[in-house]
């Protein structure tokens, strides 16, 4: 086995995990809350009562977030590789008349769902496992553009932004 061989054969591929939260009722109530918190420790009062002002609503904010982390979704989103990663950009080109897509050549959108979906497994409690592609769509379908583009960085920074960097700074004198 020739030694370019032998490294290819343990290749992997870097991976960034995307975390959303998936119910927007409860981020508006944690904001609520969080609000509530800074206005009471902001506001004067005695020290003499020996009371945190914003104790309660401090004990509502960790029940609240306690509940949030049930809907929370990692995804697992991996680089891929250069014939593929050119494939997909290749089959979705930049949409006419759109500024996003304009410097990058391909649809942003387009590009960033189908990268994921190539390469994105959903990641619980250190495991992953693959995600049933029909599922993909719903997904995509409650997140905000927030949160998308928090898997288009991820797939940007993936697949063309890291290889950037290089690895120089491995290599001795």
């Amino acid at each position: 086995m020739s030694k370019l061989k032998a490294k290819t054969d343990k290749a992997t591929f870097r991976y960034r995990d995307v975390t959303v939260m998936l119910d927007g009722e409860k981020a508006i109530e944690r904001d609520a809350l969080v609000e509530e918190i800074t206005k009471s420790v902001e506001a004067p009062t005695d020290s003499r009562l020996g009371k945190d002002p914003a104790g309660e609503a401090k004990k509502r904010l960790a029940a609240l977030e306690e509940e949030m982390r049930d809907s929370l979704v990692t995804i697992r989103v991996r680089a891929l590789p250069t014939d593929r990663w050119n494939k997909i950009c290749a089959a979705n080109p930049a949409r006419e008349g759109v500024a996003l897509d304009r410097p990058k050549g391909y649809n942003v959108v387009e590009v960033t769902k189908a990268a994921v979906e190539a390469g994105g497994h959903l990641v619980e409690d250190g495991k992953t496992e693959p995600v049933d592609p029909t599922e993909w769509p719903d997904l995509w379908a409650n997140l905000s553009g927030g949160d998308f583009d928090r898997f288009w960085f991820a797939v940007y920074g993936l697949n063309e932004q890291d290889g950037w960097l290089g690895v120089d700074f491995l290599k001795k004198g």
